[in-house]
């Protein structure tokens, strides 16, 4: 087993909500905090990660994964 599937495991994830899309610049979307876990993966090209949280940006590449457990607002 791999450590993201333990992860995932520990979460006890109860409903899924998946959307596939494809972006092209410009583009951008702001996730305000909620109750829910949320994710993303790149899987192809690159984008920028700011996670609210005062430092800077982080760029994400193809397979990257960026994990949010407790919701937390990012864009």
């Amino acid at each position: 087993m791999d450590i993201l599937s333990d992860i995932l495991r520990t979460l006890k994830l109860r409903g899924t909500v998946y959307f596939h899309a494809s972006f092209h610049a410009p583009w951008g979307m702001n996730i305000p905090a909620g109750q829910f876990a949320n994710f993303h993966i790149v899987t192809n090209g690159i984008c920028w990660l700011d996670v609210d949280d005062g430092n800077p940006p982080l760029e994400m590449r193809q397979g990257d994964v960026a994990i949010f457990p407790r919701g937390g607002s990012h864009s």
